[in-house]
């Protein structure tokens, strides 16, 4: 029986991720491949470790709310992955390494928003009692009711208001 060499079992595993729009397969196990993966093998790092690398790409390019799925336009193949970016200095695989991975920090600005809220939500948590937890420098001179007649749509003026009435 053949085993696999070490390269081979990286490519198949980055062909092994299910069918998707946003990922890219390929028939080929290129020269330009082998060699690409073959430099991070030589520098130590585990044939797992690079397959967890593309699970975390896999992740970022399939999840909506991610920028890789909403924006980002275009799908590295293999070689791109590990051979880098525009800059030689930046490797395109590490910013997907296990230690440094965070799904969190891959949604979009306006994806987080909207899941912050809906968590708040969930909590019957209202963002002006957040607010106001923290503040509790409110000075004696200030009138919030009239700010608050001033600012109808300003719930944190609303919400000192009432506070200030008690």
């Amino acid at each position: 029986m053949k085993t696999e060499k070490t390269e081979e079992a990286i490519f198949n595993h980055w062909n092994s991720q299910p069918d998707h729009t946003n990922w890219r397969s390929h028939r080929l196990f290129t020269p330009g491949m082998v060699k690409a993966v073959k430099q991070w093998l030589k520098e130590g790092y585990t044939a797992d470790y690079l397959c967890r690398s593309i699970n975390n790409y896999y992740i970022c390019r399939t999840t909506k709310g991610t920028w890789w799925h909403d924006v980002c336009k275009v799908k590295w193949d293999f070689e791109t992955f590990f051979k880098g970016g525009k800059r030689k200095t930046e490797y395109n695989w590490k910013k997907f390494e296990p230690e440094r991975f965070e799904l969190w920090d891959a949604y979009t600005e306006s994806h987080k928003r909207k899941e912050i809220q809906r968590k708040r939500k969930q909590q019957n948590v209202e963002p002006e009692h957040e607010q106001l937890e923290h503040f509790s420098d409110m000075s004696e001179k200030t009138d919030y009711a009239k700010l608050s007649e001033e600012n109808p749509t300003n719930p944190f003026y609303r919400a000192l208001a009432e506070k200030m009435k008690k």
